[in-house]
């Protein structure tokens, strides 16, 4: 797995969707310890965590401008989404 770096963020923002993949997939894991680490109930914290993590990757996913490409599957509705709100 790639380390992340100023280029592969750079590559991101300028909206290559390899870039921004590997990005996501670089800071999920983190997010993820974080939210579990941070929520009090063991019964819920899993599935808690999971649901806090997907909204901060969507966060995330905003946060870079939108592109003139034409993304595929998940990312394609995503952003879709985002542009009819």
């Amino acid at each position: 797995m790639p380390m992340m770096d100023r280029a592969l963020l750079q590559s991101a923002i300028a909206g290559d969707p390899t870039a921004t993949d590997t990005v996501l997939s670089l800071v999920r894991p983190a997010v993820l310890t974080y939210c579990r680490t941070r929520l009090e109930s063991r019964h819920e914290r899993d599935s808690d965590a999971e649901d806090f993590t997907q909204e901060v990757m969507l966060g995330v996913l905003r946060a870079l401008p939108p592109t003139s490409t034409t993304p595929t599957g998940f990312w394609a509705s995503s952003r879709e989404s985002r542009r009819t709100r």
